[in-house]
């Protein structure tokens, strides 16, 4: 899965890339180049089955970053997303939008932390106006088309047509795509364009270190002008620690005052649940690994995650939710009670199920 990070200059979208992949990208400076990097879904339930297991090796599901080029000049404000910028964003499952909430170099007043509810209305503007440049291209093309077509071809494309000057209509009044409902033709038809307002998207507010305990009144004021999943995170002080050791981080955040969790863990985990995944998990001697599944899948499916040849010889799976396991430690333990359960290739399987697969090939 592919997360989009998107802003407007100077907001620390790269810091937060750096961050959340362990980048060293260098930062405050113009660059054409995209960025592409991985990060890691921390599952604190993996420790704990790292602990039970203790195995050798601990796998967490991973989502990849994409950090688009900062903006040039005679672009617009969102680094000018055109061509082959255009066709990596389109590709994208999700974007993540950072917003300023930090005092800049650039900013006279040290109390200004700049204005996000602002700052996300005119970066929502720009994506909107990315999926009318789409839209408007298409409509064009169906209307050149119907110039001399045969009355099934025009019936064809007067039901695309219809449906696009509609959305239009939509976007050209400030709304994105995604709180619309579709019927399921009209999502088949607009999966080709991957309009990017139709995406699942997640706000960070990237906050200074010197008003780092503001970070809920900043959410809330998002809140109350969007629908959407948000989060806080002050960018440079992550990129700082990595490296440092888990004592080293919990020692520092302990002396600013900050919650011991991460906000990078938090932001990761809401581009996680953006996407509508789940992890299921599988433990032995070898690895502990959490397995990233769309919700509903079915185990023979989700079989297919780890082989697919456990797919295609699909017998039976052995299965324990995650509480289950931490309240008896031992699956053998966990089957003496009565709690590990069989379940066949139709099953959906659920977040934290631990799952062991029985198949032939």
């Amino acid at each position: 899965m592919q997360i989009g990070i998107l802003g407007l200059p100077g907001v620390g979208k790269t810091t937060i890339f750096n961050a959340a992949t362990g980048g060293g990208i260098e930062v405050g400076f113009f660059s054409e180049k995209t960025n592409l990097g991985v990060a890691k879904v921390y599952d604190k339930r993996l420790d704990v089955l790292n602990e039970y297991f203790k195995p050798k090796r601990k796998v967490e599901a991973e989502i990849s970053y994409v950090d688009f080029p900062s903006q040039q000049e005679g672009q617009s404000k969102i680094q000018g997303i055109t061509g082959e910028n255009l066709n990596l964003l389109q590709k994208s499952d999700a974007l993540l939008l950072v917003i300023k909430a930090f005092n800049g170099p650039m900013d006279i007043d040290e109390n200004y932390f700049g204005d996000p509810v602002t700052e996300l209305h005119t970066l929502m503007d720009e994506v909107i106006f990315v999926d009318l440049g789409i839209i408007e291209n298409r409509l064009n093309k169906i209307q050149e088309n119907l110039k001399g077509r045969n009355v099934s071809k025009i019936d064809q494309e007067k039901t695309e047509l219809d449906l696009l000057t509609k959305i239009r209509s939509g976007l050209e009044k400030g709304f994105p795509l995604a709180p619309i409902a579709y019927t399921e033709s009209e999502l088949k038809l607009l999966s080709g364009f991957q309009l990017l307002t139709l995406k699942p998207m997640v706000i960070v507010l990237n906050i200074g270190e010197t008003n780092i305990n503001n970070g809920s009144n900043l959410e809330q004021s998002i809140r109350e002008n969007f629908e959407v999943e948000i989060g806080t995170i002050c960018g440079k002080l992550e990129m700082d620690l990595i490296g440092t050791s888990i004592d080293e981080e919990q020692q520092l955040r302990e002396v600013l005052g900050l919650s011991q969790e991460s906000g990078l863990h938090r932001m990761v985990n809401l581009c996680f649940n953006s996407l509508k995944l789940i992890s299921f998990l599988t433990v032995g001697e070898d690895e502990v690994r959490a397995w990233p599944i769309t919700k509903g899948t079915v185990s023979s499916i989700a079989a297919g995650k780890i082989h697919s040849d456990i797919q295609r010889g699909f017998i039976r799976a052995e299965v324990i939710s995650y509480e289950n396991l931490e309240a008896c430690k031992t699956i053998a333990e966990g089957r003496k009670k009565g709690l590990l359960r069989v379940e066949g290739k139709d099953y959906v399987v659920q977040d934290g199920d631990i799952m062991h697969v029985l198949f032939n090939v």
